[in-house]
């Protein structure tokens, strides 16, 4: 199958090169490995130096010492690596590892799915997961489908998360520590059904909205931490809503988790449903430090239908630092 190349390709030869793969196009005449070639299928090497593309439609488009070692994987820059499907590196130094994963900047990992890293070393190792703007940051596998959005040492570890503002080296002034000083968002999600008659019992909220488990609970990231958190949330049924804003302060020192104190300073809703729900929260076992309940607040027995759907959701806003 034709195939261009400036070079005729030589197998095991550094001067000219191992042999182009079909279909390839191969523009690049410095090599210091026999291998930096077009050698994949209909793969492309535009120029530069020291460049390779092994796979199926890999493409190099120019720069010095960058890989797309993927299916339909391209590299750009210098010292870049694509080696997953549909993976993209550019600028320097940078690691694609996952399909259809990004990085752009300097030094950035993306190791996930659809992951992606902006910025200066970066990694992004949650399924879904994105660092923009931002410096020596994280995303970790149990961060699906997080953010971290500029600042320095940010760490988006639960699902959804959204991570603002990181501080990482406001107190030590020297090299940024992971996840000691940032703000973030989440929400909470749950529901549950209540035969008529029967009294109104608690029923948790998750980060995905599923039965909750120990995968979409709240674990605290590292230990010595203390959050202070605005929970906006609501409750509604049969077309009726109650909504409150909480102040809690969290405490973890040592793996366990203490609640400083907990105010409610806004309250509104249908007077059916006013006075009659709150919001709990409590220690939980193992990775879980933090469960979230609508809870009754006396013998609350909904009637007049069948049965009655009760839907929840709660936006925190947490502000998190490192004690010591």
């Amino acid at each position: 199958m034709a195939k261009f190349s400036v070079q005729n390709g030589v197998s095991g030869s550094i001067k000219y090169g191992n042999p182009r793969g079909n279909a390839s196009t191969d523009m690049q005449f410095v090599r210091t490995a026999a291998d930096q070639v077009a050698s994949g299928y209909a793969s492309l090497v535009g120029g530069g130096a020291q460049n390779k593309a092994s796979n199926f439609y890999a493409a190099v488009l120019g720069g010095f010492g960058n890989t797309s070692s993927g299916v339909a994987s391209i590299t750009a820059g210098a010292g870049n690596t694509a080696s997953a499907e549909n993976s993209v590196a550019l600028g320097a130094g940078n690691v694609s590892a996952g399909d259809a994963s990004f990085t752009l900047g300097l030094d950035n990992q993306a190791l996930a799915e659809a992951s992606v890293a902006i910025g200066n070393g970066n990694v992004a190792s949650g399924v879904g997961s994105g660092i923009i703007g931002s410096t020596a940051s994280i995303t970790t596998a149990t961060g699906i489908a997080s953010l971290v959005f500029g600042g320095s040492a940010g760490v988006g570890y639960l699902p959804n998360q959204v991570v603002t503002s990181p501080r990482g080296s406001q107190y030590s002034g020297g090299t940024p520590e992971i996840g000691t000083l940032q703000v973030s968002e989440i929400i909470l999600m749950g529901e549950t059904e209540i035969q008529a008659g029967d009294p109104f019992v608690a029923f948790p909220l998750s980060l995905d909205g599923g039965a909750a488990g120990p995968l979409n609970q709240i674990g605290i990231y590292g230990d010595n931490k203390a959050w202070h958190i605005t929970c906006d949330w609501m409750v509604t049924s049969l077309n009726q809503t109650v909504a409150g804003k909480d102040i809690v302060i969290v405490d973890k020192q040592a793996g366990s988790v203490t609640f400083v104190e907990k105010a409610n300073i806004n309250f509104v809703g249908d007077p059916a449903l006013k006075n009659e729900l709150t919001m709990g929260y409590t220690a939980g076992p193992g990775p879980i430090d933090l469960i979230v309940t609508v809870n009754p607040t006396g013998v609350f027995v909904p009637g007049g239908v069948p049965s009655s759907l009760f839907r929840a959701t709660a936006k925190f806003t947490i502000v998190e630092v490192k004690t010591n």
